[in-house]
């Protein structure tokens, strides 16, 4: 989630009020989403829903005054609530469209500077607003996916990819078969199947017509398509099998697989990239030998199973609800005055100071004591040595007979010594 700060709301029956919008399209009712929410009055604020598409959303920005939002009459309402103009400032942006699209002839929905005013306003939406911005571009999603694989290595098989800025970069193309993605589009949009090498020199001249970048991925022919989706703490994969090499357009039956952990580390890995993705559906192939090949990710506009809509978008509710409790009930720091600040900062300077002079005395302590350690052991080995060499010499035959000559000659020193000390005396005499 992006960790912006939020418009004041107005406070109403002791609950301040919060705002979410919801930038939805008719196929998802967040009206009613959050309205029959059993536990919505047991927030610790009250809950406002407004839903409105990227056409629909006029948006200005003021540094000093706050943005200035003013959502138009639905030309296909599904509350009474969209048949008027209204005028809404949120507090949180849950995002379920993409604010660039395909559309149609005469129409191509590109509502980006939207995104960017929604940014600067400073409103927290749910992903970051890196995340919302790199599923708009392959090759910035491409390049965090990559940066994951490059830590991990074969925990995650990132498919390889070439990747051409225009036309004229396309020199050395991959063996064919191979799959060309042309720009951004979604939803099978942009993407042609290279049989031959040649071919990709006349689709070079067409992409030549535009300024857009390419990229180019190994064909695999796939046995399905595996889907890893994560909603906060709720995970859920399936596989889709479809008539086509793009399993993710036309007829395609879908079924649940278990959520292994080697998944679960691939939606946990994604989930970090760009500041935070706390929705995301990551999409994967895998071949007829079971080996995985993963493609993309898409965030918080993924696309929902019909088999399993109804508990995802409760799990969607359920953690925008909890962002913005945690956004919205943080503890407000106490402010102190400022000579107290001033007071508290010298005084643990001064207990910086004494560590830092207490630490200093301890290494020292610690080196003599290492020191005189060392002298301690150095004369304990002197001594067992000696010790040694002195048991060997008198256990020794040699060395016994040495001693008994050497008692013996010292006798006779003595009693010498005696008699000529004895024969001065008598000469004194």
């Amino acid at each position: 989630m992006d960790q912006r700060t939020a418009p004041a709301s107005p406070v109403q029956c002791g609950r301040a009020q919060r705002r979410l919008l919801a930038v939805c399209g008719s196929t998802e009712n967040w009206y009613e989403i959050m309205g029959t929410w059993e536990r919505r009055e047991r927030l610790p604020f009250q809950l406002v829903v407004e839903q409105a598409t990227w056409d629909d959303i006029d948006v200005r920005v003021y540094s000093d005054s706050g943005p200035e939002i003013q959502l138009q009459a639905s030309r296909h309402p599904i509350a009474d609530a969209q048949k008027k103009e209204r005028r809404f400032i949120p507090d949180f942006v849950l995002i379920r469209n993409f604010c660039r699209s395909v559309g149609h002839i005469g129409y191509t929905p590109d509502f980006r500077n939207k995104l960017f005013a929604l940014y600067v306003a400073g409103i927290p939406m749910m992903n970051s607003f890196h995340a919302h911005y790199a599923e708009l571009e392959r090759p910035i999603m491409y390049a965090g996916l990559a940066e994951i694989a490059r830590r991990l290595g074969k925990a995650f098989p990132l498919i390889p990819q070439s990747f051409y800025p225009d036309h004229s970069a396309i020199m050395c193309p991959p063996p064919a078969p191979f799959v060309v993605k042309v720009s951004f589009p979604h939803a099978g949009f942009g993407k042609m199947l290279i049989k031959e090498s040649d071919d990709m020199q006349d689709l070079a001249g067409i992409i030549g017509l535009h300024t857009d970048y390419c990229t180019a991925e190994q064909f695999v022919e796939s046995e399905y398509e595996l889907r890893v989706i994560k909603i906060g703490n709720v995970y859920r994969a399936h596989k889709r099998i479809g008539a086509s090499w793009k399993v993710n357009t036309g007829a395609s039956m879908r079924e649940d697989v278990p959520m292994t952990e080697r998944y679960k580390l691939w939606a946990d890995e994604a989930s970090k990239m760009f500041g935070g993705m706390d929705m995301l559906a990551l999409d994967a192939i895998v071949d007829k030998n079971g080996n995985e090949y993963i493609l993309e990710v898409n965030g918080s506009a993924l696309g929902l199973a019909p088999e399993k809509e109804i508990e995802n978008l409760r799990a969607i509710r359920d953690l925008v609800v909890q962002r913005m409790t945690e956004q919205f009930t943080k503890a407000v720091p106490m402010k102190l005055p400022c000579r107290a600040v001033d007071k508290l900062a010298t005084e643990v300077a001064n207990l910086k100071n004494d560590l830092a002079t207490s630490l200093l005395r301890c290494e020292e302590k610690e080196k003599q004591i290492s020191q005189l350690t060392a002298a301690v052991r150095q004369l304990k080995q002197r001594t067992e040595a000696a010790a040694a060499a002195a048991a060997a010499q008198w256990h020794h035959p040699h060395a016994l007979f040495a001693c008994a000559l050497m008692t013996l000659l010292l006798c006779v020193a003595l009693v010498w010594r005696h008699s000529f000390t004895n024969g001065d005396e008598h000469a004194e005499l």
